[in-house]
């Protein structure tokens, strides 16, 4: 024992002794140590993944079929991987594909892009690079070298901890240089080789991303059951199989649910999903936790039509109970109304914020209860169109396509996404032929799902019913469809006079009584310059201006001395929004207002015709000169000057007829076209000379005239139409020839011309049989018509190569979707 203790008293003197000795040693010990972490240890690639990366791919088999995929998400990622991939192989830096990270990270607003992270332990080759180097600067130490590719693009690349990092920008290795030497990275699992990772909180609705809805859906909800997805994609002919798991689960396990919906889920939806409601936050003693919480199952499914926002289903405990619980709470919070379409009673309640504890956000809500479900929709519209396909069998119970791949993934998920991306114009998708995709969850968080494609092509004749909206009596006039930055809006009258405004959903914004139907056409006009649209149009009595929300502007209507004989013409002759108002009369007088409705200052037109009246107007300007177009009841053309003198005399035709005229600026002289009732072309310039062109032969019944750029050269081509036929002439260089003559099942009462790029298209409407046709650029008709309308219609261009077309048919408006064929 005291060997010992002297043992001890030695150590204490020589540490005494020596103690600075020991202090300096320590210190150096400890700083070659912590250099060799900081600077000489190697570090993990997936240790460089920045905090705001996206998605996050391992190298190796199956990489470039996960980057097909992504490419679907955003063409760019791929385009990158394609720029760095080239570079590499261009110089002297190789590395192993299986030790490589691609992450995707949001840059630049909505752009994605694509970094790479491997393990590098060389010097950076750059005597091989060294021409290309645009740029270097110092990163915490690291060096970022900018270069310039032989194809002009950019790339910019960096050693760090023997991290080799590259990437279209020099931000995005500034952020994988600043993760490297981060004290806590963002969680990464395991990947193998070919898989990706999605991150939940830089995935979750960030809507500058370009994903489809049902997509940032589907994120949102699993995003409370766990961090984020491994995803991996397998090739099996046509489809791709999807196997995935959800990272760091949230919640032990998910309720399994083993009732499906498909008796009341529409075949075209766009997208459904089912989630569980792990934790029902409800507040003690309200409506909801009263007579709602103990009555249905913590399932909900949304779903969403086309144009229609979201509609829900809630899973119900004991069905039998459900009216009773949908009678109490109706009691409890009043009643908007309560109304019956076909054979179903619906309630609209006086509450808000009602089902926010199954993280339903919907004020008012319309509600019914269906089988086993709970029908919630926050819109009248989006319930009945739901009605309609269950009541006609258009459900996902009667698709055998659907339940027979619904059938190949396992059963009893906790969760499941569908997106039929047939239907939707919402899913960016790079292929036309991509037909379903089915995601199910598992209790324990296991992903399993199929990407359907089409075997064959897209069958073009197939046209859906997108939304139906009904007008307070049968609609009379031409659908006039009109896009601003407030939206898609159609206008249609009644045959009551009555004006409606409908949205790109098929709800009716507004309506205005008129004292009589419309005359011609309806002008959209930025009154205000604020780019909503104000709307001006006239009947035989009055010219209207009304605004974006249908309440007339200051000073209208401007109410006529005389009937009006023709629409009425609204132009901007300075281009400096000080609109002008021209309409003729019966006396033969054409009156003129400024834009505030008072009469136009330094009009005075120097005709007044006795026995006769113009039934069209048209303004242009040509050469900085107006020109006022002037047709008469009996052929006679007049071109006026902006203060109502004549350009010349008039120039009188004793043709009779039915197309107004139409005008084309070319040079030397604007060329005015109008056709007679016997198939003749009569084209004049602006200076009064004019010949004559042989459409068709004459013959019964009169023939009526479209100008219209169809299919030839900047001259335009003649369409015109008589009782069943139609025919098209054009010019190509300086012969002037018939492309097509073809007959129809039906008579065509109207033509009209849609805007379609690159070339215009020809709609029709046979009265008779309550049909509307549209005629392709070849002479064809659209194999997706004839369709249901008693009106001319308005067609507009939607995403994912698809049209809308809205038509006014009985009481109702129709809009359908079909397949963009060019």
């Amino acid at each position: 024992m005291t060997k010992v203790l002297e043992v001890k008293d030695n150590l204490v003197k020589i540490m005494q002794r020596y103690r600075k000795v020991v202090v300096i040693v320590a210190a150096v010990i400890v700083s070659i140590i912590t250099s060799y972490l900081i600077w000489g240890r190697g570090a993990n690639p997936i240790e460089s993944i920045p905090p705001n990366a996206a998605i996050v791919i391992r190298g190796g088999d199956g990489l470039e079929k996960s980057l097909e995929q992504l490419a679907n998400i955003s063409p760019s990622v791929l385009d990158d991987y394609k720029v760095i991939n080239e570079f590499a192989k261009a110089t002297a830096i190789t590395f192993d594909q299986q030790q490589s990270y691609y992450t995707i990270s949001r840059i630049r607003d909505t752009h994605l892009s694509l970094s790479l992270a491997f393990p590098y332990k060389k010097q950076l080759p750059i005597d091989s690079i060294f021409s290309n180097i645009k740029t270097s600067n110092k990163f915490r130490g690291a060096t970022i070298y900018e270069l310039e590719l032989t194809d002009g693009t950019s790339l910019a690349l960096s050693v760090c901890k023997k991290v080799c990092l590259i990437g279209r920008l020099p931000l995005q290795v500034e952020a994988g240089i600043a993760a490297l030497y981060a004290s806590k990275n963002t969680f990464i699992p395991d990947l193998n080789p070919g898989a990706f990772y999605l991150n939940h909180d830089n995935l979750l609705l960030d809507t500058g991303w370009p994903i489809s809805n049902y997509f940032k859906q589907s994120i949102l909800k699993t995003g409370k059951w766990g961090s984020g997805w491994t995803v991996q994609f397998e090739k099996e002919e046509n489809d791709w199989n999807i196997q995935g798991q959800l990272q760091q689960i949230k919640v032990a396990a998910l309720p399994v649910d083993t009732i499906m919906p498909w008796a009341f889920l529409p075949t075209n939806l766009e997208w459904a999903m089912q989630w569980p409601v792990i934790q029902s936050k409800t507040i003690k003693g309200g409506l909801f936790d009263k007579l709602i919480s103990d009555r249905i199952k913590n399932i909900v499914v949304g779903f969403q039509l086309p144009a229609q926002s979201t509609s829900y289903l809630i899973a119900l405990k004991d069905a039998a109970q459900a009216e009773k619980m949908l009678t109490e709470l109706a009691a409890a919070t009043g009643e908007v109304e309560r109304y019956n379409y076909q054979l179903f009673q619906i309630r609209q309640l006086l509450v808000d914020d009602l089902l926010l504890p199954l993280e339903i956000a919907i004020d008012n809500p319309h509600m019914l209860v269906l089988g086993d479900y709970l029908l919630v929709t926050a819109e009248r519209l989006a319930m009945e169109q739901t009605l309609a396909y269950i009541v006609s069998n258009q459900t996902l119970e009667q698709n055998l396509f659907f339940l027979e791949n619904w059938a190949r993934l396992p059963d009893k998920p906790a969760a499941w996404m569908i997106s039929n991306t047939m239907m939707s114009d919402s899913v960016q998708s790079t292929s036309l032929y991509e037909q379903l995709l089915l995601i199910k969850i598992g209790e324990k968080g296991k992903l399993s799902g199929v990407l359907k494609k089409a075997i064959q092509e897209v069958d073009v004749s197939d046209a859906s019913l997108l939304w139906s909206a009904e007008l307070d009596n049968d609609a009379v006039s031409e659908v006039y469809g009109y896009e601003s930055r407030i939206g898609t809006h159609f206008l249609i009258q009644d045959v009551e006079s009555r004006l409606y405004c409908l949205n790109e959903a098929g709800s009716i914004l507004w309506k205005y009584q008129l004292n009589g139907p419309l005359l011609g056409g309806i002008h959209k006009v930025d009154y205000f310059r604020t780019g909503e649209p104000g709307y001006c149009f006239s009947t035989k009595r009055s010219i209207y201006m009304l605004d974006a929300k249908g309440q007339p502007i200051a000073n209208f209507p401007v109410h006529l001395p005389h009937p009006a004989t023709a629409p009425v013409l609204v132009t901007d002759l300075e281009g400096n929004g000080q609109f002008a108002f021209f309409t003729p009369d019966t006396t033969g007088s054409i009156y003129a207002f400024e834009r505030e409705g008072v009469p136009l200052s330094g009009w005075n037109p120097e005709i007044t015709l006795d026995s006769t009246y113009f039934r069209s107007l048209q303004h242009v300007q040509h050469k900085n000169e107006d020109y006022l177009i002037g047709l008469c009841d009996t052929g006679t053309l007049y071109l006026l000057a902006r203060d109502g003198s004549l350009h010349g005399e008039p120039i009188p035709t004793a043709q009779q007829y039915i197309s107004p005229p139409f005008y084309q600026d070319v040079v030397p002289l604007g060329r005015i076209a109008i056709g007679d009732v016997d198939g003749r072309a009569h084209i004049f310039n602006l200076e009064g000379a004019y010949f004559r062109l042989i459409l068709d032969d004459p013959g019964q019944p009169p023939h009526r005239f479209l100008f219209i750029n169809m299919v030839g050269d900047e001259r335009k081509d003649y369409f015109s139409y008589k009782g069943k036929e139609y025919s098209l002439k054009y010019y190509e260089e300086n012969i002037f020839d018939s492309y097509f003559n073809k007959n129809t099942q039906a008579i065509i009462d109207t033509a009209f011309i849609l805007e379609h790029a690159p070339y215009n298209w020809v709609g029709m409407l046979h009265k008779e049989q309550q049909r509307i046709n549209l005629v392709l650029p070849d002479g064809t008709l659209h194999p997706a018509f004839p369709l249901a309308g008693t009106t001319p219609y308005s067609l507009v261009k939607r995403e994912n190569h698809r049209l809308m077309v809205v038509v006014g048919n009985g009481q109702r408006v129709y809009a359908y979707q079909i397949l963009d064929v060019q």
